[in-house]
C-alpha cells in the first residue's frame, strides 16, 4: 500500500494509526524512516531495514530474545559487520554484509536471499504468537528516483506470504 500526499497531509498520521490496528491484530510492526542517501542506494536500503527488523525481533521472544547469542549475532553482523558463530546467522544478507566487511551502496544478491530471509522471519515471529509482519516506510518519496530498487521492492514483497509493506511520501 502506498500513502501519497503533500508534507503535512497526516501520511504519518495514518501510519501510526494502521500501526495501532495492527498491533491490535498481533502483526510485529517495523517502522523505518528513510533518507535521500539511504533511499538511492540499494545495499544502504537493505541494511536499513534489517537493521530496523533486528531492532522489533529485539523486543520479542524470537531466536531466544533480547538476550541470546542469535539476537547478539544479528547485532554484530549489522553494525560491527562481522560475524562472531555463523552458526548464528539465521539470516543469510546480514551474513553478506559481514562477510564484506564493509556496508557496500550496492549489494550483490538474489531477490530469493530476501524472500528467504523474510520466510525464516515471519516463520519465528508466529511460532511467539503473532500473525505476521507488516513493514512501515515513512519518507518514501526518497526512493522515487531508484526506479530499481522500488521494482525489487515490488518483486520480492509481492511474493512473501505474511507479510505486507506500507509506503508513505509526497509524489
Amino acid at each position: 500500500m502506498a500513502l501519497i500526499g503533500e508534507r503535512g497531509s497526516v501520511k504519518t498520521s495514518l501510519l501510526n494509526g494502521a500501526e495501532f490496528k495492527a498491533k491490535n491484530h498481533e502483526l510485529l510492526v517495523v517502522r523505518m524512516d528513510l533518507n535521500e542517501e539511504v533511499g538511492q542506494s540499494e545495499g544502504l536500503f537493505w541494511h536499513s531495514l534489517y537493521s530496523s527488523i533486528v531492532v522489533s525481533l529485539n523486543s520479542t521472544n524470537c531466536w531466544g530474545g533480547k538476550d541470546s547469542a542469535i539476537q547478539e549475532e544479528l547485532f554484530t553482523m549489522l553494525h560491527l559487520n562481522q560475524s562472531l558463530n555463523k552458526s548464528h546467522a539465521v539470516l543469510k544478507l546480514p551474513l553478506i554484509f559481514a562477510t564484506n566487511g564493509k556496508i557496500s551502496k550496492d549489494i550483490n544478491c538474489s531477490d530469493q536471499v530476501i524472500i528467504n530471509d523474510f520466510t525464516e522471519i515471519i516463520e519465528e515471529i508466529k511460532e511467539h504468537g503473532f500473525k505476521g509482519l507488516v513493514i512501515m516506510i515513512d519518507e518514501a518519496d526518497c526512493l522515487g528516483a531508484n526506479v530499481a530498487l522500488l521494482q525489487t521492492c515490488r518483486n520480492i514483497f509481492q511474493r512473501i506470504n505474511g507479510c505486507s509493506l506500507i509506503l508513505a511520501g509526497t509524489q
